[in-house]
């Protein structure tokens, strides 16, 4: 199952058809779930995280899920947008305020954004294709560089 679900995400139909549905599935997912899994990562196998933003326009909190990769205690996040020639919201809301939280497995904690330097962009890039394939083709679609960021813990009381 999660092949397949990997395969059709890639296409451009399917990933126009989840762009469309699984954020707000997912949500109410991890909800459910008591944050501790999210659709996505159930029929894809992805690594699924829940990130919370600052609204660049409205101050509002805004969560999307994203695939999230460990690297040692940091999380790194792609703005892939299934790609689509936008950018996904939540990098414009994280280029205008860096702080944020990320909730997976259960477990919600306040992080500090940062886009990867150059050096740190290659081998993320490298295990983002290794995890999913999908990313290539996006990247492909989309145009544009496609941002990658990394979470790091925030300071007590920085988010």
């Amino acid at each position: 199952m999660h092949g397949f679900i990997k395969r059709l995400a890639e296409t451009r139909l399917g990933a126009g058809i989840f762009a469309a549905i699984l954020t707000p599935i997912d949500l109410r997912f991890a909800r459910w779930s008591g944050g501790s899994l999210t659709l996505t990562e159930t029929l894809s196998g992805l690594p699924v995280a829940t990130l919370t933003t600052t609204g660049a326009r409205t101050r509002k909190p805004r969560s999307v899920p994203v695939v999230a990769i460990d690297d040692g205690d940091r999380l790194v996040i792609f703005g892939s947008s299934f790609g689509r020639s936008h950018q996904p919201g939540w990098d414009y809301n994280l280029r205008a305020d860096p702080r944020a939280t990320i909730a997976r497995k259960g477990r919600v904690q306040a992080v500090l954004a940062r886009e990867a330097d150059e050096r740190e962009r290659e081998g993320y890039w490298a295990r983002a294709l290794k995890v999913y394939a999908g990313f290539g083709k996006y990247q492909e679609r989309a145009g544009r560089r496609i941002p990658i960021w990394v979470l790091e813990a925030a300071a007590p009381g920085g988010a």
